[in-house]
């Protein structure tokens, strides 16, 4: 086996991990039920989507600022941070006691971390598949499409045996140890050529 094709599995189940996001459907009948019950305030049903749509608007916006410095900052430390957000982001969430405190973590600093983590792997494997860079990053990305068939089952189980807030807790707990430890597999190959002469002569 190559060992450039730890940087593709590496990035497969980072995405796997930062996938779960889209999982919010299976949190948000359970959560919303739990917060009015211990607030007694009816939560409608766009407030109930706004910590999801809050993501994908900060995950969004967050993105192309944090592109420009993969290459200026060592990709391990960018990671490594926004793994950090999303696994306190899932804990925040988990402590929270109302639909406002779920925006501000699950949403503000969840979407801030999947956008500061999202381009690493990409340009990682990308740099080290310079002979088949299409075919690596579309498998890196698989995970993200992958991700909900496996997450959300996971996250059923959770919340079901533990409860919806210890899931969440759970789940970011989860993230933060696995995505840090993977964060520190990436780097950028010292020369392009080196890829192509190590793949020859596995």
């Amino acid at each position: 086996m190559e060992k450039r094709k730890i940087y593709i599995l590496s990035g497969l189940i980072m995405f796997l991990c930062m996938g779960a996001i889209y999982s919010w459907s299976v949190f948000r009948i359970p959560l919303i039920l739990e917060l009015e019950k211990s607030s007694g305030h009816h939560i409608n049903a766009t407030m109930a989507q706004m910590p999801y749509t809050i993501f994908l608007m900060f995950y969004s916006f967050t993105m192309p600022f944090s592109g420009k410095l993969i290459k200026k900052l060592n990709p391990k430390i960018i990671c490594i941070i926004g793994s950090l957000l999303v696994g306190f982001a899932w804990l925040l969430a988990g402590e929270s006691d109302t639909i406002y405190k779920i925006i501000l973590s699950y949403g503000v600093l969840g979407g801030i971390g999947v956008g500061i983590i999202y381009g690493v792997p990409i340009a990682v494997v990308s740099e080290w598949f310079p002979d088949k860079k299409g075919f690596a990053v579309g498998i890196t990305l698989m995970g993200f499409g992958l991700s909900p068939f496996i997450s959300a089952p996971i996250s059923n189980f959770l919340i079901e045996n533990y409860g919806v807030f210890n899931a969440f807790k759970i789940m970011g707990i989860t993230f933060i140890i696995l995505l840090s430890l993977i964060s520190l597999i990436f780097k950028f190959p010292t020369e392009k050529h080196s890829v192509i002469e190590e793949n020859n002569t596995d």
